[in-house]
């Protein structure tokens, strides 16, 4: 079957997110990423898995960049792209940008997990008594 679609992008991307999962063929996985991209520089998910691969390897702008293209060609997209946008704001040290990127996740799935943490963790630093409160519900919330 590979050889009959071996070049078609949604096969690719899907061949790259299985390198992904077996964690050991990151490069395999970022080579097919690039090769889509090369085509198609909107794919969302390839913009995804490449974030992904990026935010992993700490180049948070880089992923960044990639999470905000995936976004640009789908602006009612699920959560995750507005938490890849809020953890890497995060680890930019913009914790503005990364709070409005949980809000704007929760707002589209209020059970979303991994926003309702970011949210809480932000909360929990920010020394502020009311938002320490806040902060302790989310985790609540989310566990």
């Amino acid at each position: 079957a590979d050889k009959i679609i071996m070049y078609d992008q949604n096969h690719l991307v899907g061949r790259a997110h299985f390198c992904l999962l077996e964690g050991d063929k990151t490069d395999q996985a970022d080579a097919q990423f690039n090769f889509v991209l090369a085509k198609s520089d909107g794919h969302i998910a390839a913009n995804m898995g490449k974030a992904c691969i990026l935010f992993n390897k700490k180049d948070y702008k880089g992923a960044l960049a990639h999470f905000k293209k995936a976004l640009k060609e789908n602006l009612v997209s699920p959560a995750a792209i507005r938490l890849g946008i809020g953890l890497c704001f995060y680890r930019l040290g913009n914790k503005a940008k990364a709070e409005m990127a949980f809000e704007r996740a929760l707002e589209l799935d209020p059970k979303n997990t991994g926003s309702l943490v970011g949210l809480a963790i932000l909360h929990l630093n920010s020394g502020d008594k009311e938002k320490l409160h806040k902060g302790v519900k989310l985790l609540s919330k989310a566990y």
